[in-house]
């Protein structure tokens, strides 16, 4: 359990032998590789037991973004039986990625379930819910910590 994710620092990659990582995975690092600009998408599907339906969305989604002029080596994906560990440690390879732009744009797509925390409308705190886990969106974009030139398209499907 202690070598599910490595970091392949060369190419911005994660891989794991327990997660399914079929679309090109590579980040773009935020200095100049010969694109007018900063981009970058983060595409995470995270089925439950038995469940199909997520990587399903992660394939049309990834086809979708390249569509819109984004190429394969500005994606880092994610997908398979994930928990609060191996979520953040992606969020948090997309913030190293992405600190210092000065502009840019980050696009976040996440197929799987949601959840809440709290009691009331007044203290609920939506989250997204993993294997075991609950990962607040909170906690998702404190450890994104987005510059102020960055622009967020979220798209949540769960």
């Amino acid at each position: 359990m202690e070598n599910l994710i490595s970091r392949r620092r060369a190419i911005g990659l994660l891989t794991s032998p327990a997660l399914s990582m079929a679309l090109p995975a590579r980040a773009v690092a935020g200095h100049d590789i010969g694109l007018d600009k900063n981009r970058l998408a983060v595409l995470i599907a995270a089925p439950l037991r038995g469940e199909a339906p997520m990587q399903n969305d992660l394939g049309l989604i990834y086809e979708a973004v390249r569509r819109r002029g984004f190429a394969p080596e500005e994606f880092l994906t994610l997908s398979g039986a994930l928990n609060r560990r191996l979520l953040l440690a992606l969020i948090r390879e997309a913030s190293e990625s992405i600190n210092g732009w000065k502009s840019g744009e980050l696009f976040l797509f996440y197929s799987g379930h949601g959840s809440f925390e709290g009691s009331t409308l007044a203290d609920a705190r939506p989250g997204l819910q993993l294997m075991s886990d609950l990962v607040l969106w909170d906690e998702v974009f404190a450890a994104l910590a987005l510059p102020s030139g960055v622009r967020l398209t979220l798209l949540p499907d769960c």
